[in-house]
Parts: structure tokens; sequence; C-alpha cells
């Protein structure tokens, strides 16, 4: 554990986020245990002390909800590792077990899941979210694969949560992000039989042929073909406040098949896309090769924002052009992408409130004009009008857009609420009454 007053303090702190920008509040100490037992007693350790306990528990932490000023914050990074019984179809893992080792992990041991798109994200984070990951369209959200959570609660107590002893917390578990009220140590997944042979072809469309584009892709999304996977990215081409067509169009199309062949046979249909420029093709036998050739973004500035919409692609892409084209750096993007499948028997505190995610990712390279925060004055290494940016891209949804408690910006007020039905949001804070009465952890229902 590190304090304010020792040498490791301000290197500790900055690893707690992958993005190299973070708002100035200071934890008082700073825990980076190394097993469950170390979790213990950093609970103890914050009641004794009297300080609350702010958890970093490995997702993107854009929004920097386990830095608060004067707590605690509980870095658990170091809890990783993936335990697979095949006999079961299933898995334990650490919260600090990142994308790229369980990919690797997963694939030796012959199984699947749809873990996230970074990687360099943990797992724990990420489930807690929701999971939108890996062929989310079959393999539907993660988090609805997650079967029981161990936890450390607020009484510094270890408890397992599952669908026959405790279904409604292992609900709130299914979704609630930085608002679930207890320290969680360790999940058991439902993992998917086999590695599939997948095949991954990136598609440079011009922003002239976005409305195009869009109706072509409408087209695809309702033909429903299992096993593909469509993203669309949209990036600034040129300066800053270029008009539409300053911005490019990517179609990342990946497809999951039962041999190299049939993965192929999937990405058929994007042979017709209109507009289409050059394109890149790659074959992976499994996730881990793929997930080791995608981008880490180390020492970028972060930051992000989200909305819900059920808006067709063909009206929604253009207005992403125009959006992506006044972005204050040509290394952001918007990214477009159906929602993951939902099962209605599982249950869990995170729905898709919308047939399209659209999320805004700000990613610059901070510079000396960056004051610390989102205040601080310049062009692309300013913090305010990367965030500001950011959120202007997602407004398009009327006065109350729904949002993914994953990456939507925390640092606004009443944005959980925007992320969860009210439903869920009773279910979440009934959850913290009966694990946390005393309010010891912080958690993303609180004022900032």
């Amino acid at each position: 554990m590190v304090d304010r007053a020792s040498a490791g303090y301000d290197a500790a702190r900055r690893a707690l986020s992958a993005s190299a920008h973070q708002p100035p509040a200071e934890p008082a100490a700073i825990a980076r245990p190394a097993n469950i037992h170390g979790v213990v007693e950093a609970v103890r350790t914050a009641r004794r002390e009297g300080l609350r306990l702010a958890v970093r528990s490995g997702g993107h932490s854009l929004s920097a909800t386990h830095l608060r000023h004067g707590s605690l914050a509980l870095d658990l990074r170091d809890l990783n590792g993936i335990d697979v019984d095949p006999s079961r179809g299933t898995a334990w893992v650490g919260p600090g077990t990142t994308v790229a080792q369980a990919a690797a992990l997963l694939d030796a041991s012959g199984w699947s899941f749809p873990i996230g798109h970074s990687p360099t994200v943990g797992l724990g984070g990420f489930l807690l979210a929701g999971g939108h990951g890996w062929n989310g369209g079959s393999w539907g959200a993660a988090c609805e694969r997650v079967v029981a959570v161990d936890v450390i609660t607020a009484d510094a107590r270890r408890s397992r949560l599952t669908p026959d002893s405790t279904p409604d917390l292992l609900a709130v578990a299914r979704g609630a992000g930085p608002a679930f009220p207890a320290v969680v140590v360790g999940l058991e997944l439902r993992l998917v039989r086999g590695v599939p042979a997948i095949a991954r072809r990136l598609l440079t469309v011009g922003g002239e042929h976005a409305a195009q584009l869009g109706a072509a892709l409408d087209t695809l999304r309702a033909a429903q073909v299992d096993g593909l996977e469509l993203t669309v990215f949209a990036r600034r081409a040129t300066r800053a406040g270029a008009p539409a067509d300053g911005a490019v169009l990517t179609v990342a199309a990946t497809a999951f098949g039962a041999s190299p062949t049939h993965a192929s046979r999937l990405l058929a249909p994007l042979a017709d896309l209109p507009g289409t420029g050059s394109a890149d093709a790659a074959a992976h036998l499994g996730l881990a090769s793929m997930v080791a050739t995608l981008p880490r973004h180390e020492g970028d500035a972060l930051w992000s924002d989200h909305v819900w919409t059920n808006r067709p692609w063909a009206e929604l892409l253009p207005e992403v052009v125009q959006a992506a084209a006044a972005a204050p750096s040509d290394r952001s993007s918007i990214l477009v992408t159906p929602a993951p499948a939902s099962d209605p028997g599982i249950d869990a505190v995170h729905r898709p409130q919308g047939a399209t995610s659209v999320s805004a990712y700000a990613h610059w390279r901070p510079g000396a004009t960056d004051a610390g925060g989102p205040g601080g004055k310049g062009g692309e290494g300013d913090a305010r009008s990367n965030a500001a940016w950011a959120r202007a891209a997602v407004t398009g949804e009327g006065p109350h857009p729904r949002r993914y408690v994953g990456e939507a910006d925390l640092t606004l007020p009443g944005r959980v609420e925007e992320c969860l039905t009210l439903d869920a949001l009773d279910r979440v804070r009934a959850a913290r009454e009966q694990l946390d009465p005393g309010r010891l952890l912080w958690s993303a229902l609180d004022p900032s």
C-alpha cells in the first residue's frame, strides 16, 4: 500500500486508468493486493482508518470512478488468471485478468468466451458493466454468462453470489458497473465450446457514401447472419472542422466460423458494399492471435461517451460522419455496432436499450496545454475540447437518452440513471442497502 507521501504514489495513481489523462482527485492511499487475503486486509484498513474505498476492477476506467479524493483506491489488476473446468464448461477468472491473457488461456484450453475488444482491459470491470464483447450477436452479452461471483463485502467477509443462494445480488453484478456495492475477487463464467476460425476484413469507405453504406448494412443486419459481427468506425480524415467528406468510415467485419472456409463465406456479402475503397483481410484460429493485432493506445489520453439508438444506419451514419469530422484529434473515432443479443431467461440489470450502440472515443496526445481536467485550454492536447467533442457526438437521441454504463461519461450528473432502467436502479440500491449499508464503498451513484 502506498500513501501520498510514498515515492511510488504518482506511478501507482497513473496506473489506475488506461488513459494518460486523469482528473485531479488524489486518493489518500492506493492498495494493489496480490491475492484475496490482501483485498480483505485493504477493506479492514479502510474501515479502521475511516477511509471510503474506491475500486478499480479492470475496465477502461475512463470516467475515473475509482479516483475519489481522500479515499483508499483498490487496484485489482494482480488478481488474475483463469482456471478452466472442461467437465462443466466453465472457468473461474480473476477480475484483473486482461482480455489478451484470457484469449491466450482460453484458446489453449479449447474454449471461447465473448471477451472484450480491447486487449488491455481487465475482465472484472468489463463483466460488471455488461460485457459487450466479441461475437455478441451469437454469444450474447458476456455478463449473461457469469454464473457465480466471489465478493468481499464492506464487513470484510467473503461471499459467493449464485443463482440459487443470492439471485438478486447476482443479477446486480451482471451490469451495475461501478455502482456494484462490493469488491469482486472472482467470477465463474459459462464458456463456449471450441475455438472458432476467424476471418476479419476491414473496408475503407469515403464519408460521402455514408447513407448508401448505411442502407446496405441495414439490409445485411436484417438478414441476421449468425457469426458475423459488424462495426463501423468513423474518423476524421483531415483537419478539425472539415466538411462531412473529411471523415472516413471503416467497416470492420469479423466472422466466427466452424472452419476457415465457413468464416470466409460469412464475409461474402461485404463484397457488394457501396463506396468501398482499400480492404485489409486477416485470418485467425481463435481469439488470441486476433486480439494480439489490436491497438493498445498506450500513452494516449482517452475519453468516451455512449448512447443507444433504434435509428437505421442509413440515417445514422451521415450524422456520425459529420461528428467525426469535427473531432479535435484525428486519433479519435466513433464506433457504431449492433447491440449484443440478450437472453430474457437470464436475470441481469444490464439490458441493451436500443438496437445499436454508438460510442465516441476521444484519443489525443496530452500536451503542455492539458490542465489535468476537462478545463484545460488548447487544441488537440486539450482535455476540455476532447471531452466536449465526445459528449456532443452522442447527443442526437432526444431529451431522455439511454446509455451503456461501460462506455458512458459518468462524470456528469445523472448519467448512471441514464444507463439503467428504473427497476434496475431500484435493485442496485437494494443491493447496496444489503451489502454496504454504511457506505464504505464509493458508488457511481454517489455525487462526484
